[in-house]
């Protein structure tokens, strides 16, 4: 089974309406539906796990869950083998400082600079640099994105049966990999963990109690469409911030996107 496959998969969370953000202006918040949005000190860095890229507080600042570096590992070198381009093979991990290994790759491809002259070393290097930190930001929001959902369907008292996750794996087993052996074959060859198939399966059930959640809490007007997206609109926006409000990166993370601010709601 290939990559594009499992892609799909980690983005059925955007599916049902929560993520991605619409591009749309955000309309008046429905005060039933908005999400309290946090005022939180900074976390000192020694607070975050060693083994941990980030974590997530709850409202009074404390740490309740730990977004794991082993994990962020396994999805960063998932994207990095999508996002890069053919003259780079898959097996190349841009390697700072020097990127030695991913600028020979580049320098073996037909490429051409601004001017229409071979692309220098230099050039390449920075390609390579800016590869690498792109495909570090992805992987940290999609991680990030994943968690928050989690920790809204926790704030809200969804609770997920494990006959329901369970089902929901054999689901997704059976309808995009042939059974649960091409599943087994696809982690072995991915370098995905049955955890990480696990947590978006997880996010994604919980997600879509989270918009059912909002339909009820809209009463007899849930049937109109326009309040119905108007309502989830509003949730949207105080999600992303509110979240974004309660996650610390860990120093060395600290500089990408994901980390310096909420996405765009």
């Amino acid at each position: 089974m290939s990559r594009p496959h499992f892609r799909l998969l980690l983005a059925a969370v955007c599916s049902v309406g929560l993520l991605p953000a619409s591009a749309s202006a955000m309309p008046t918040p429905t005060a039933n539906v908005v999400i309290p949005i946090p005022v939180l000190a900074p976390l000192a860095p020694q607070a975050i796990p060693a083994e941990a890229f980030a974590v997530l507080r709850d409202d009074s600042g404390v740490p309740f869950v730990a977004l794991r570096r082993d994990q962020f590992e396994r999805f960063y070198r998932s994207t990095l083998a999508m996002h890069q381009s053919r003259a780079v093979s898959r097996m190349i991990e841009p390697v700072p400082p020097h990127f030695d290994a991913c600028v020979r790759a580049l320098r073996r491809g037909v490429e051409l600079g601004e001017t229409g002259r071979p692309a220098s070393d230099s050039a390449r290097r920075r390609v390579c640099a800016a590869l690498r930190e792109s495909t570090r930001d992805s992987a940290a929001r999609q991680l990030m994105s994943l968690h928050w959902i989690l920790g809204e369907a926790q704030r809200e008292r969804i609770a997920l049966t494990e006959s329901r996750i369970h089902h929901e794996r054999m689901r997704i087993a059976r309808d995009q990999f042939s059974g649960l052996g091409g599943l087994q074959a696809f982690l072995i060859k991915s370098g995905y963990a049955s955890s990480d198939i696990r947590l978006n399966i997880v996010a994604q059930l919980s997600q879509t109690a989270l918009v059912t959640k909002i339909r009820e809490r809209l009463g007899p007007a849930r049937d109109d469409i326009e309040a119905e997206s108007r309502a989830i609109d509003a949730f949207r926006g105080t999600f992303y911030a509110g979240w974004y409000a309660r996650t610390a990166c860990a120093p060395d993370f600290a500089s990408l996107p994901a980390c310096k601010s909420a996405p765009p709601s």
